[in-house]
């Protein structure tokens, strides 16, 4: 384990995620970068670390935070950027 910093983005979208990626290697961190559906091979190619995430389960972000901590060490910075799907409301809010 390293004594670096440690940033970990959940769900790095193509909108924010390369940038803020970016910025924070620049500054010294080691990045983890969490998704449901992480491209692993292609994470590693550009220096993050993957991790397996799937927001809307409690035990997996756990397992997701254990993870970084484990690989890394415990993140110092957390950008949570994960998509839940709310729909269907039958209230109306005015």
């Amino acid at each position: 384990m390293s004594s670096e910093l440690v940033a970990f983005i959940i769900g790095p979208s193509p909108s924010i995620g390369p940038d803020l990626i970016a910025t924070w290697k620049k500054n010294g961190y080691r990045v983890a970068v969490g998704s449901r559906n992480i491209d692993e091979e292609k994470e590693r190619e550009e220096g993050n670390f993957p991790v397996k995430i799937d927001v809307m389960s409690s035990s997996s972000i756990v397992a997701a935070f254990e993870t970084v901590a484990k690989g890394l060490g415990p993140p110092n910075i957390v950008a949570y950027n994960g998509t839940t799907h709310l729909c269907c409301l039958s209230q109306d809010y005015d």
